[in-house]
This record gives C-alpha cells, structure tokens and sequence, in this order.
C-alpha cells in the first residue's frame, strides 16, 4: 500500500468533531477539528485552529491528518 493509500485508511477512522494535527509537506503542522468526511474518506474538511479557516484536503495532496491523543 502506497502512501496516499494508507493516509486514506487512517482517514477512514476519523468522524466529525475529531482534534486533529495536520502534518504539511512543508515540514509544518497544523492542529484543527474535522469538520466533515467525504463518504469514502478521500476528502476531509478541516477547520484549522488560530483563525486559519476551513480547508478541504485529499488524501493524494501529501498531507498528513492524525487524530491528536
């Protein structure tokens, strides 16, 4: 499984409501709260902490979602 492919996996564990931290390609994170899944987790709206707005990511756009513990 590529990638991309287990990103989508760990997606899939993911419900609205959930802390998450975005990890960026850029070496950045970002923590937020999932707002929305798509219905076959490939796409996940992500309301990002500090102001930083709602964002919708893919799981092919090299990002990293995890559920903050």
């Amino acid at each position: 499984m590529d990638g991309a492919a287990a990103a989508r996996v760990r997606w899939q564990e993911l419900t609205a409501g959930d802390a998450v931290v975005v990890e960026l390609g850029n070496g950045h994170s970002v923590p937020g709260v999932v707002d929305a899944l798509g219905e076959d987790a490939s796409v996940l709206w992500v309301e990002l902490d500090g102001g930083k707005g709602r964002h919708l990511f893919h799981w092919e756009d090299g990002v990293a979602i995890r559920p903050l513990s």
